[in-house]
């Protein structure tokens, strides 16, 4: 004789809603029991127990499988901290722009910042900068913060200004113009050291090919050189103004990387750390074609490239904490 033993609430929609559930409840009293066990939706056919003992252990094991399914059904966490996708999204945290000492203002209608050393230069003039890239609103973020720090430390001020993100494009001279024209202003030398990251690489590659007499050096961590491989036509050519196929057909012109021998013929000392299986920015056709560039045009003592062997395009701490690359600034910015 069989006597049905109800495992599920009918009332709760989480529990007889999850096929799951009741496959694993399943397998688990198959294991235990040994028995053609017969089982629907919401009940499950035992063999009938003789001792109210057995019953005992039985109605035991039963809320045992329920609670592992609520549990299994809600996360490690439990059912009070389910792990949902509106959860997941509110626990990241957003990359914040990080400025050390920093003042932020306006010229035109682009924000602008500057971050000051806590031992300023006493100078009246021609003190030394950084102009980095890019000034997003999250760039500079946190892992920047120890090299930003070293070069602040040596008394070298470090300014960018947010054009959003403009690949590079010509549209953007204006607001680095004012920018120059802010740090002249204020006392600074004519000719910062250009520092790059990422897609900032195509913002400091572009300045310099239009002013090389402003440069004093380039600094750069993977940065994009060449938009076809990043962001790549399409997304670029708004930033442009042009549509993809006036970009694709203007390329050769545009294209800081396709420019690029233009700073080696200007004698502008480059210093750059790149990943060797870094996907996004790939090495080959950026980096390592400036690299040769340079090499073509006799200039290759002027250009450090240092590969990194098993890392990609990520925060890892080697970028960020690279000694050289800051004693290269310090170096040209003085």
């Amino acid at each position: 004789m069989l006597r049905p033993i109800r495992l599920f609430d009918e009332s709760s929609a989480q529990d007889t809603k999850s096929s799951s559930d009741r496959r694993l409840t399943e397998r688990l009293i198959k294991r235990i029991f040994n028995g053609p066990t017969v089982i629907d939706h919401h009940t499950a056919q035992v063999p009938l127990m003789q001792s109210r003992r057995r019953i005992l252990c039985y109605g035991i094991l039963v809320c045992c499988v329920q609670m592992c399914c609520v549990q299994m059904s809600c996360g490690d966490d439990g059912p009070d901290k389910a792990k949902t996708p509106q959860r997941a999204k509110q626990q990241r945290k957003p990359r914040v722009q990080v400025l050390i000492n920093g003042e932020t203002f306006s010229l035109g209608d682009k924000p602008a910042f500057i971050m000051h050393p806590d031992s300023p230069s006493a100078a009246t003039r021609d003190k030394p900068w950084v102009f980095y890239a890019p000034a997003l609103t999250q760039y500079p973020d946190a892992h920047e913060s120890w090299m930003h720090q070293q070069i602040l430390d040596q008394g070298i001020t470090i300014a960018g200004i947010n054009v959003g993100e403009a690949y590079g494009s010509p549209l953007a001279m204006e607001s680095f113009d004012a920018l120059h024209q802010e740090m002249i202003q204020r006392g600074f030398r004519d000719s910062p050291v250009l520092l790059g990251r990422s897609r900032g690489g195509l913002w400091v590659s572009s300045y310099a090919i239009r002013y090389p007499h402003r440069v004093a050096a380039i600094a750069g961590i993977y940065p994009v050189l060449d938009f076809t491989t990043y962001p790549g036509i399409d997304r670029a050519a708004s930033a442009y103004g042009f549509s993809p196929e006036q970009l694709a057909a203007d390329v050769d012109r545009l294209n800081p990387i396709a420019r690029a021998s233009e700073l080696a013929t200007a004698k502008i000392p480059v210093y750059i750390i790149h990943g060797n299986d870094d996907k996004v920015v790939p090495i080959e056709k950026n980096s390592a074609a400036l690299g040769e560039l340079y090499r073509q045009a006799g200039a290759e003592h002027l250009i450090t490239l240092e590969r990194i062997d098993g890392q990609g395009h990520s925060f890892w701490e080697g970028y960020f904490h690279c000694q050289p690359l800051v004693d290269f600034v310090v170096q040209h910015a003085k």
